[in-house]
């Protein structure tokens, strides 16, 4: 998800620009909401958005001031800037700015946004795709995990018992300078640690042979935030023996981070017992997951699905997200078969982007109900018109569910969720129509007309006449000729 902060004074435009577009579904988040340019460059520094649709004229700090102060920052930020007044009074300083587009708010239209952040998104998906390729190298020689553990040996002569990942990512500190810092907390400690990559990030080694594992990413964290100019943001995994390889370590430890710089939380301090519990949530969660899609219950498997993910990232135990993910994949491969679960599951982990992930699991689920939507209005629609034509056979839901090759409880719920009416009664409704013109001819008894519409049975046909109509047979044809003269119909 591309991230995105609005910057408007007034609080109906800032909810205006909200509702207008399904942000979600175009691949955008917004993070972040402000009234003015003072409070906008506060939440911009925890946020850091991709994208700024920022007013132009605000109070404390107008709109043009506040992206000066960005753009002195260095970053690449992209700024949609909306105006009240006429925008070429700031044509100039707009374009200093480096605005992609400037809206006057008084002839806005949704659409010609919408076009403008569809071409950033494209863009940044580019840039994505180009850290994609360095992050596959990078992953790639640290994923052989014996040449890594000989590089260790050779190093370090034994291994310690305790070993797991560190991972961290700076913009501009000197990494070297972080090593030495790092390494000297933990000969301190009676620990040991290994720097193995500094490519848009630095990965370190880490071992200890203490019971109690006290060098955790937060101490470092407090030592960094003493020295180091710029705020760190670290990741540590488990232990390494708690993974199925050194893939799913790495994974694990990337997936943290990324939720870690969104959010801001807390992770690997959760209690092995509410590990545990949260493991047998995500196990209950998903296996009601499973039974809804196999009785096509759509809309509660989605919120199924969205309280599993919510449980897989807040309280990460060792290997939960991976096996999570790839269960989630297994059941949903179940259910639709042009999925090949092995392969999407790769696919899937190689982007290293958890709402990319997870995206796509929603947009599989999503894609099944629109299928399913589309396949009941067709079976629907060859309903109707089997009953239109054989009404005064023998109908039951059995023979109607052969008909269309599917089950009778099935059948008999799909057309009630999509009709709002029992099978039988709609059968009943087209028997008591056809009967009621028939009647209305003259030209056959009423129990020859319950014959003709499927009905062998006279006094059960009467008292669904009733049902239907409210009157008896006899009564319809008196009402139905009275109607027809008081309006002149011969």
């Amino acid at each position: 998800m591309i991230s995105v902060m609005i910057v408007e004074d007034e609080f109906l435009v800032r909810a205006g620009l909200k509702n207008c577009l399904n942000w979600e579904k175009e691949g955008f988040d917004i993070v972040a909401e402000a009234s003015d340019g003072e409070e906008a460059l506060r939440l911009y520094k925890r946020c850091s958005p991709a994208i700024v649709i920022t007013d132009v004229t605000m109070p404390k700090m107008n709109g043009i001031e506040m992206m000066k102060e960005i753009r002195k920052q260095g970053n690449d930020t992209a700024f949609i800037a909306l105006s009240a007044s006429d925008a070429l009074s700031f044509e100039k300083e707009i374009d200093a700015c480096g605005v992609e587009a400037c809206f006057m708010k008084s002839s806005f239209h949704a659409e010609e946004m919408l076009r403008v952040l569809r071409n950033l998104r494209i863009r940044y998906q580019m840039r994505s795709f180009e850290q994609l390729d360095n992050w596959k190298i990078h992953i790639q020689e640290l994923s052989v995990y014996k040449s890594l553990m000989q590089r260790v040996y050779q190093v370090w002569k034994v291994i310690p018992k305790k070993v797991y990942l560190l991972y961290m990512r700076f913009e501009k500190a000197d990494y070297n300078l972080i090593e030495s810092m790092i390494q000297d907390l933990f000969v301190r400690n009676h620990a040991l640690c290994m720097r193995l990559e500094a490519d848009r990030g630095c990965w370190f080694l880490c071992g200890t042979d203490k019971e109690k594992d006290d060098l955790r990413s937060d101490r470092i964290e407090i030592m960094l935030k003493r020295y180091a100019a710029e705020e760190a943001v670290l990741v540590n995994s488990n232990e390494l023996s708690e993974y199925l390889n050194m893939k799913e370590a790495i994974y694990h430890t990337l997936t943290l981070f990324e939720h870690r710089c969104r959010f801001g939380k807390k992770y690997g301090s959760a209690e092995e017992g509410q590990k545990m519990s949260v493991r047998q949530d995500v196990i209950n969660l998903l296996w009601e997951f499973s039974e809804c899609l196999k009785f096509r219950q759509y809309s509660r498997a989605s919120e199924l699905l969205l309280a599993a993910e919510n449980k897989m990232i807040e309280y990460p135990a060792p290997s939960l997200l991976t096996e999570g993910i790839f269960h989630i994949i297994n059941i949903i491969s179940e259910n639709d078969k042009k999925i090949n679960a092995a392969a999407e599951y790769e696919k899937l982990k190689d982007s290293f982007d958890l709402d990319h992930i997870f995206r796509v699991l929603r947009e599989y689920v999503g894609a099944m109900q629109d299928q399913e939507k589309d396949n009941s209005n067709y079976y629907i629609d060859r309903i109707k018109e089997y009953i239109g034509i054989n009404y005064h056979e023998a109908l039951t839901v059995q023979n109607l569910s052969d008909y269309v090759h599917l089950s009778p409880n099935y059948l008999g719920k799909m057309f009630y969720l999509h009709t709002g009416e029992y099978l039988k009664d709609y059968i009943n409704t087209v028997r008591m129509e056809n009967a009621g013109r028939l009647l209305l001819t003259r030209q056959y008894q009423v129990s020859e007309v319950a014959e003709m519409v499927g009905i062998a049975d006279q006094r059960y046909f009467s008292r669904v006449f009733k049902k239907t109509f409210g009157c008896s047979p006899t009564e319809y044809i008196f009402r139905k000729e009275e109607l027809n003269n008081s309006h002149g119909v011969e």
